[in-house]
């Protein structure tokens, strides 16, 4: 009985870090993002804080996947994460 408990916790783990992650990046999806955002700007506006965001964008990105395809662009998005 303990085991199908522990692979069944292991399963909900798994499973709750899919619906919050990006599966090919692994940053949070933009339900995640808005959520952990929301939560950062209440405690920003409670502890009168400041508070930054810095969006980067990628330019021309769609020309990578046009013109060496999808896969080399997966591995370009999987590299620029890890920088």
């Amino acid at each position: 009985m303990y085991k199908v408990v522990e692979k069944d916790a292991k399963l909900y783990r798994k499973f709750k870090k899919e619906t919050t992650k990006d599966f090919l990046t692994g940053v949070n999806n933009v339900r995640q993002f808005d959520l952990v955002l929301n939560r950062m700007s209440e405690k920003s506006l409670e502890d009168d804080t400041p508070l930054s965001l810095l969006f980067i964008d990628i330019d021309f990105f769609k020309k990578v996947n046009d013109s060496y395809g999808h896969p080399i662009g997966d591995l370009v998005l999987k590299n620029l994460q890890k920088s």
